[in-house]
Parts: structure tokens; C-alpha cells; sequence
């Protein structure tokens, strides 16, 4: 149903000649058709709305379908243009791409230089929960017990995410007992 919906728009933005907006209409079937399988028309249409706009949420798109497979640097490349792009005043966007970039690392199992990306984007926006979530994941990682725990019960109360309790209770059980 989203190509449907997206049709009409796009339409009109090209008759009207809004590159920006057949830009972001192109770049959303192109995510679309890259989570449903589709790779090849994926990159085909996220590839055409760049070429149309290099705009934050174009790169995003992109660097998300080259993180997932498996094409790291180039995805930090367009991390990196995509933060270049947003607005002085955008510190959720800059959160968002800081904590994409924290993930690439924890991936590879680097749980300090993941932390780092999550502090500055907490920094960026701070308290925003998923962020916090991942800063806890990564504390965990580092052996930061006790403060991955005062994290997690933050976010759990916040958010009540059985996700969330889950890792919650993970950090819990591999709390070291007090003597």
C-alpha cells in the first residue's frame, strides 16, 4: 500500500517540478523495496533520490541499506555527509546519526568507541531513551554494573519496553554480589 500512497505525491511533484520532494518520494519506496528484500531496486531508487537531493534523509536512508549489508565504511562516509547536512538547530537528526554510528562500532564488538558515539549523542539531545538505552547496553559491555543498572531502571520506567526489562534483568544477574 505505501507505493500506492506515495504515487499521487509524486506525481504532482514532478509536474511541478519539486526536485526536493520526488527526492524524498523516490528515497521512501527505495528504503521499502531494501527491507522487503528487494536490494537491487532499493539501492536503484535510493541511489536515483540522491542523485535528485543529497539531503540528510536521503544519505540516511542510504547509510542504513549499506550498514545492513555489510558495507561499513561507506556507511560512516554517509553518516558523516548526512550529519554535515542537517540544520544548525537539529540535535535529535545529530543524535540519531551519532547513535547509528555507535551501533556500526558495537557490531564490531568495540564497546568503548560504540560509548563514545552515544555520549556525544547525548550530548546532542540529551536524555532521549534510546540513546540512554544503548549508552547502559554498552556500560554493561564494559563491565559498568552498577551504572548500566541505574540506566536500564531509567529507561524500563520510562519506556516499560519488554525489550528493555529483558536486557534489564540480563545486567542485573551478572551484577557481581556485594561482600
Amino acid at each position: 500500500r505505501v507505493e500506492a500512497d506515495l504515487a499521487l505525491p509524486e506525481r504532482n511533484a514532478r509536474k511541478t517540478g519539486h526536485t526536493k520532494t520526488v527526492a524524498e518520494l523516490t528515497g521512501m519506496p527505495g528504503s521499502l523495496a531494501f527491507e522487503l528484500g528487494d536490494y537491487e531496486t532499493g539501492e536503484r531508487l535510493l541511489g536515483e533520490a540522491l542523485e535528485l537531493d543529497a539531503s540528510y534523509a536521503n544519505l540516511a536512508r542510504m547509510a542504513n541499506m549499506h550498514a545492513k549489508t555489510c558495507r561499513v565504511e561507506s556507511a560512516v562516509a554517509l553518516l558523516q555527509r548526512a550529519e554535515r547536512e542537517l540544520p544548525e538547530g537539529s540535535s535529535r537528526g545529530r543524535a540519531w546519526v551519532r547513535l547509528q554510528r555507535g551501533l556500526l562500532e558495537l557490531d564490531k564488538g568495540r564497546y568503548k568507541e560504540a560509548l563514545s558515539f552515544y555520549q556525544s549523542a547525548n550530548e546532542a539531545y540529551p536524555h532521549w531513551w534510546l540513546v540512554q538505552e544503548h549508552i547502559a547496553e554498552s556500560e554493561a559491555e564494559l563491565g559498568n554494573e552498577e551504572r548500566a543498572l541505574e540506566l536500564y531502571d531509567r529507561v524500563v520506567a520510562l519506556t516499560g519496553d519488554p525489550e528493555l526489562i529483558g536486557a534489564y534483568a540480563d545486567a542485573l544477574s551478572k551484577k557481581s554480589p556485594k561482600q
